[in-house]
């Protein structure tokens, strides 16, 4: 009876006992690098993408939402030769090689819903407005010719991540619109796809 009382008291000891101050949950930021493929919707070749994310994870749907700021650079280009009987001059035929190159530096605000497919593996999607940066850069007849333009857009996103680590690696893909109107492209769509990013996802 002594010993079962010595039990019980026991118990009720470590269960009124002091726990200590709980470990701090995380504040709901994170930190990406980014790279991949870029493919433009012209005729400008895919080219390196290279993008860096900081994210914050609202403290609502059990932290679901998250709101996050990119800043990401390509540089497509194409070149070729300008074929035409009316280059030449004098009997002199210019070097009729030439090379455009489309630099386009991004800011983009997304909103981001992640879905919990397993205890590791998260699924996600998301949205939101840009602004864009280009500057074309043509080669021809021996001189280099360059504009600037800035112009707004959007991007749509949808990728999936795995916890590994401290944080989470992961594959996603991105579609922009974003509208522009230069001499060397005239009026075009100068977003497109990231076709094959890849990256990993600090998380604090």
């Amino acid at each position: 009876m002594l010993h079962a009382l010595a039990i019980a008291a026991a118990v009720t000891s470590l269960l009124s006992a002091d726990p200590g101050p709980a470990s701090p949950p995380g504040v709901g930021l994170s930190l990406a690098p980014k790279m991949g493929f870029y493919k433009t919707t012209t005729s400008l070749s895919g080219s390196f993408y290279a993008g860096a994310e900081v994210g914050f994870a609202l403290p609502v749907m059990e932290r679901r939402l998250s709101v996050e700021l990119e800043g990401s650079w390509q540089r497509p280009a194409l070149s070729g030769d300008l074929s035409s009987s009316q280059l030449g001059y004098g009997g002199a035929t210019p070097d009729p090689a030439f090379r455009i190159q489309e630099q386009q530096v991004s800011f983009l605000l997304s909103g981001v819903y992640r879905l919990p497919i397993s205890p590791a593996f998260n699924a996600y999607g998301g949205l939101g407005p840009g602004l864009y940066l280009h500057t074309a850069f043509v080669d021809s007849f021996g001189n280099r010719y360059v504009e600037s333009q800035p112009s707004v857009g959007f991007q749509v996103l949808a990728g999936g991540e795995y916890a590994a680590g401290p944080g989470r690696a992961f594959v996603e893909l991105h579609y922009h619109f974003t509208h522009i109107d230069l001499l060397t492209t005239g009026a075009v769509n100068a977003g497109g796809f990231l076709a094959a990013g890849v990256g990993y996802r600090f998380a604090f």
